[in-house]
């Protein structure tokens, strides 16, 4: 649905493209981001379950943080996705521009 909502929406004009092209960098930034804090809670999960007379609540709570942190991984790589087709369907849209196609940000989105 999220992918359906982002797909209905207008086109970027011209003068965005630098945003769009950024986008898919960003955004895998923040999949990077959420997989290593994932990791890093989920360490911290089972170093507080090794320890002795550790709270059943603690636990319960770091657990909580980490699905919560986990299920954000499957977001990002669909805005990921939807990233990546928008700024595919843009390059291909504005292959004749000159005017973008010599920008520095169109040679790195390709």
């Amino acid at each position: 649905m999220l992918r359906a909502c982002l797909k209905s929406r207008p086109p970027p004009s011209r003068g965005n493209h630098s945003s769009l092209i950024n986008i898919p960098f960003r955004t895998i930034k923040d999949h990077h981001s959420y997989a290593k804090e994932t990791k890093q809670l989920e360490d911290k999960l089972e170093a507080l379950k090794a320890q002795e007379g550790a709270d059943s609540h603690d636990i319960k709570k770091m657990g909580e943080q980490v699905a919560e942190t986990a299920q954000m991984l499957p977001n990002v790589k669909t805005r990921i996705e939807t990233a990546m087709d928008d700024l595919e369907g843009f390059l291909g849209s504005n292959q004749e521009n000159e005017e973008l196609a010599a920008s520095e940000d169109w040679k790195a989105a390709e």
